[in-house]
């Protein structure tokens, strides 16, 4: 996840929540249509997202899979 910015376009949405975490997107659970597709198709593509009780270390990958998708795309919010 990227660090605060403040010379980052201040209109973007939820703006000052991502001020208060600290982070350039505000971290969010999954709400928006671009989300909801983005997480359909990590869910078939993506073998970190294929969760199983032998690892351990799958959900933090799958969140930095995720975020950076999240640097990169307008709706798309970071996940933890």
């Amino acid at each position: 996840m990227a660090e605060y910015n403040p010379n980052i376009d201040l209109k973007q949405p939820h703006c000052y929540l991502a001020c208060m975490q600290g982070t350039q997107k505000a971290i969010l659970p999954v709400h928006t249509s671009e989300e909801q597709a983005l997480f359909r198709k990590l869910i078939t593509t993506s073998t970190d997202f294929k969760f199983n009780s032998k690892s351990a270390h799958g959900s933090s990958r799958a969140a930095c899979e995720w975020n950076k998708h999240a640097d990169n795309e307008k709706n798309v919010f970071y996940k933890v």
